[in-house]
Protein backbone atom coordinates (compact mmCIF):
# COMPACT_ATOMS: atom_id res chain seq x y z
CA UNK A 1 0.00 0.00 0.00
CA UNK A 2 1.44 3.56 -0.71
CA UNK A 3 2.07 5.55 2.10
CA UNK A 4 0.31 8.34 -0.02
CA UNK A 5 -2.55 7.02 0.01
CA UNK A 6 -2.36 6.13 3.81
CA UNK A 7 -1.54 8.83 4.90
CA UNK A 8 -5.05 10.63 3.04
CA UNK A 9 -7.07 7.63 4.88
CA UNK A 10 -5.86 8.52 8.36
CA UNK A 11 -6.08 12.06 7.17
CA UNK A 12 -9.44 11.59 6.57
CA UNK A 13 -10.54 9.67 9.42
CA UNK A 14 -9.14 12.14 11.59
CA UNK A 15 -11.03 15.17 10.37
CA UNK A 16 -14.26 13.05 9.95
CA UNK A 17 -13.97 12.09 13.79
CA UNK A 18 -14.77 15.34 15.25
CA UNK A 19 -17.86 16.03 12.71
CA UNK A 20 -19.15 11.86 13.59
CA UNK A 21 -19.21 12.38 17.15
CA UNK A 22 -20.83 16.03 16.78
CA UNK A 23 -23.46 15.46 14.31
CA UNK A 24 -25.52 13.83 17.31
CA UNK A 25 -25.18 16.90 19.18
CA UNK A 26 -27.21 20.23 18.23
CA UNK A 27 -26.84 23.65 20.24
CA UNK A 28 -28.96 26.69 20.31
CA UNK A 29 -27.93 29.56 22.04
CA UNK A 30 -31.05 30.85 24.32
CA UNK A 31 -29.74 34.01 26.44
CA UNK A 32 -32.99 34.03 28.48
CA UNK A 33 -34.08 30.98 31.12
CA UNK A 34 -37.22 29.80 29.81
CA UNK A 35 -39.42 30.42 33.32
CA UNK A 36 -42.18 30.17 30.96
CA UNK A 37 -43.01 29.33 27.09
CA UNK A 38 -46.66 30.00 26.65
CA UNK A 39 -47.00 33.15 25.33
CA UNK A 40 -50.90 34.39 24.30
CA UNK A 41 -50.92 37.37 21.53
CA UNK A 42 -54.25 38.79 20.94
CA UNK A 43 -54.77 40.90 18.07
CA UNK A 44 -52.48 44.63 18.23
CA UNK A 45 -54.67 47.75 18.61
CA UNK A 46 -54.62 50.03 15.80
CA UNK A 47 -54.81 54.22 16.37
CA UNK A 48 -53.79 54.53 12.90
CA UNK A 49 -56.45 55.41 9.50
CA UNK A 50 -54.27 52.53 8.08
CA UNK A 51 -57.28 49.76 7.30
CA UNK A 52 -55.94 46.27 8.31
CA UNK A 53 -52.98 46.95 9.65
CA UNK A 54 -53.52 45.73 12.59
CA UNK A 55 -54.44 42.35 11.52
CA UNK A 56 -51.42 42.10 9.35
CA UNK A 57 -49.18 42.91 12.03
CA UNK A 58 -50.36 40.38 14.53
CA UNK A 59 -50.35 37.51 11.24
CA UNK A 60 -46.65 38.35 11.26
CA UNK A 61 -45.86 38.54 14.86
CA UNK A 62 -47.72 34.97 15.19
CA UNK A 63 -46.29 33.13 12.12
CA UNK A 64 -42.36 35.07 13.43
CA UNK A 65 -42.85 33.45 16.59
CA UNK A 66 -44.42 30.05 15.58
CA UNK A 67 -41.16 29.68 13.25
CA UNK A 68 -39.10 30.73 16.30
CA UNK A 69 -39.89 27.72 18.14
CA UNK A 70 -38.91 29.37 21.31
CA UNK A 71 -42.35 29.75 22.62
CA UNK A 72 -45.78 28.17 22.04
CA UNK A 73 -48.09 30.38 21.16
CA UNK A 74 -51.13 29.72 22.67
CA UNK A 75 -54.95 31.15 24.07
CA UNK A 76 -54.74 33.64 26.75
CA UNK A 77 -56.42 31.53 29.25
CA UNK A 78 -53.57 28.95 28.63
CA UNK A 79 -50.55 31.49 28.19
CA UNK A 80 -47.86 32.14 30.78
CA UNK A 81 -47.82 35.91 29.45
CA UNK A 82 -49.44 37.88 27.28
CA UNK A 83 -47.66 40.20 24.10
CA UNK A 84 -50.01 43.09 23.79
CA UNK A 85 -49.28 45.79 20.72
CA UNK A 86 -50.58 49.08 19.85
CA UNK A 87 -49.86 50.47 16.03
CA UNK A 88 -49.47 54.09 17.04
CA UNK A 89 -48.26 55.56 13.86
CA UNK A 90 -48.32 54.81 10.25
CA UNK A 91 -46.89 57.55 7.76
CA UNK A 92 -46.35 57.31 3.92
CA UNK A 93 -43.90 59.25 3.43
CA UNK A 94 -43.92 61.46 0.67
CA UNK A 95 -41.87 60.66 -2.05
CA UNK A 96 -38.17 61.00 -3.43
CA UNK A 97 -36.20 61.33 -6.57
CA UNK A 98 -33.64 58.66 -6.71
CA UNK A 99 -33.06 59.17 -10.34
CA UNK A 100 -35.15 61.20 -12.83
CA UNK A 101 -37.00 57.89 -13.73
CA UNK A 102 -36.99 56.37 -10.41
CA UNK A 103 -39.23 57.85 -7.04
CA UNK A 104 -38.74 56.16 -3.63
CA UNK A 105 -41.56 56.20 -1.18
CA UNK A 106 -41.47 55.47 2.39
CA UNK A 107 -43.73 53.86 5.14
CA UNK A 108 -42.73 54.07 8.68
CA UNK A 109 -44.83 52.27 11.48
CA UNK A 110 -44.76 52.36 15.56
CA UNK A 111 -45.71 50.04 17.48
CA UNK A 112 -45.82 49.93 21.35
CA UNK A 113 -45.36 46.08 22.73
CA UNK A 114 -45.58 45.43 26.65
CA UNK A 115 -45.36 41.91 27.84
CA UNK A 116 -47.44 40.80 30.79
CA UNK A 117 -47.15 38.14 33.08
CA UNK A 118 -50.71 37.02 33.77
CA UNK A 119 -49.13 34.74 37.20
CA UNK A 120 -47.89 38.15 38.69
CA UNK A 121 -50.42 40.39 36.53
CA UNK A 122 -47.60 43.34 36.14
CA UNK A 123 -45.94 44.35 33.12
CA UNK A 124 -42.38 43.26 32.57
CA UNK A 125 -41.93 45.27 29.73
CA UNK A 126 -42.91 47.87 27.78
CA UNK A 127 -40.82 49.62 24.64
CA UNK A 128 -41.40 50.97 21.19
CA UNK A 129 -40.22 49.27 18.11
CA UNK A 130 -40.20 51.22 14.94
CA UNK A 131 -39.96 50.16 10.92
CA UNK A 132 -39.49 52.07 7.94
CA UNK A 133 -39.90 50.73 4.89
CA UNK A 134 -38.47 52.22 1.31
CA UNK A 135 -40.73 50.96 -1.90
CA UNK A 136 -40.88 51.84 -5.06
CA UNK A 137 -43.49 51.81 -7.81
CA UNK A 138 -41.16 52.24 -10.64
CA UNK A 139 -38.48 49.06 -9.69
CA UNK A 140 -38.84 46.08 -11.41
CA UNK A 141 -39.06 42.67 -9.78
CA UNK A 142 -38.81 44.90 -6.23
CA UNK A 143 -41.34 45.69 -3.47
CA UNK A 144 -43.35 48.31 -5.91
CA UNK A 145 -46.86 48.79 -3.64
CA UNK A 146 -47.30 50.13 -0.71
CA UNK A 147 -49.36 46.94 0.79
CA UNK A 148 -46.03 45.05 -0.27
CA UNK A 149 -44.21 47.82 1.79
CA UNK A 150 -47.02 47.16 4.22
CA UNK A 151 -46.33 43.41 4.24
CA UNK A 152 -42.38 43.64 4.01
CA UNK A 153 -42.52 46.26 7.52
CA UNK A 154 -44.42 43.75 9.13
CA UNK A 155 -42.43 41.27 9.03
CA UNK A 156 -39.55 43.16 10.16
CA UNK A 157 -40.97 44.86 13.08
CA UNK A 158 -41.95 40.87 14.15
CA UNK A 159 -38.23 40.07 13.81
CA UNK A 160 -37.04 42.83 16.05
CA UNK A 161 -39.85 41.72 18.15
CA UNK A 162 -38.79 38.36 18.15
CA UNK A 163 -34.97 39.66 19.01
CA UNK A 164 -35.95 42.02 21.61
CA UNK A 165 -37.60 39.06 23.54
CA UNK A 166 -35.34 36.80 23.50
CA UNK A 167 -32.29 39.35 22.89
CA UNK A 168 -32.68 42.40 24.74
CA UNK A 169 -32.44 42.35 28.91
CA UNK A 170 -35.50 43.76 29.43
CA UNK A 171 -37.53 41.16 28.09
CA UNK A 172 -35.30 38.30 29.92
CA UNK A 173 -37.39 38.07 32.73
CA UNK A 174 -39.56 35.68 30.65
Amino acid sequence: MPVKFVRQVLLLMLFSLPVISLSGCSYKLIPFSPVSSKIAIPIFSNQTFKYGLEETLTDSVIKEFVSDGRFQVVGEKEADVILGGEIVRYLKETPSKVTTTLEENRIRIEVVVSLVSKKEKKTLEERKIEEVFAYSSSEVGGIQTEDEAVEEACKEIAEKLIDAITWDLGFSQI
